[in-house]
């Protein structure tokens, strides 16, 4: 079980913002807002390429458990 914080600095560990200097960031507004958005924008890039190689993972693993042709049950 994950606390709240421990969420948060994972969530900027994969947008790749530095939690040591959140304050210093959110002091300057229009910095703040650039640094989330390309944040957001590597998130995003991340997290489409961790689903497209679990897809592949499931489809590999589903072709080589079984690779006789399913008969269906009468």
């Amino acid at each position: 079980m994950k606390r709240f914080s421990d969420h948060v600095k994972l969530l900027l560990k994969k947008s790749q913002i530095p939690s040591g200097q959140l304050e210093a960031l959110a002091a300057d507004r229009l910095v703040w807002r650039d640094v989330c958005k390309d944040g957001l924008a590597t998130f995003s890039i991340n997290y489409d390429q961790e689903a497209e190689a679990r897809r592949l993972c499931r489809q590999h693993h589903l072709l080589t458990a079984d690779s006789r042709p399913m008969l269906p049950h009468l």
